[in-house]
């Protein structure tokens, strides 16, 4: 089911709320970024970019991402 303009993406798009705890392989990373390659950026400035954690490191780096996201978000009274 492709999208064959924006409103169409738009209205066909979800959003994901629970992730699997398994490894994305090599092969799904590559089509991932080949497709990627080929996002519009402004002046085809190509601003991004790209760095993959895995196994402890993610593990520090998830921890380190929601205390600060905590630290910084108002939070309940």
């Amino acid at each position: 089911n492709k999208a064959i303009t924006v409103t169409d993406a738009m209205s066909t798009r979800h959003s994901i709320r629970q992730f699997l705890d398994k490894p994305v392989t090599k092969e799904v990373l590559d089509r991932i970024f080949s497709t990627a390659l080929r996002a519009p950026s402004w002046k085809n400035s190509q601003p991004w970019k790209l760095h993959i954690v895995q196994g402890q490191k993610k593990i520090e780096l998830a921890k380190e991402m929601s205390e600060h996201a905590m630290q910084s978000s108002p939070q309940p009274e």
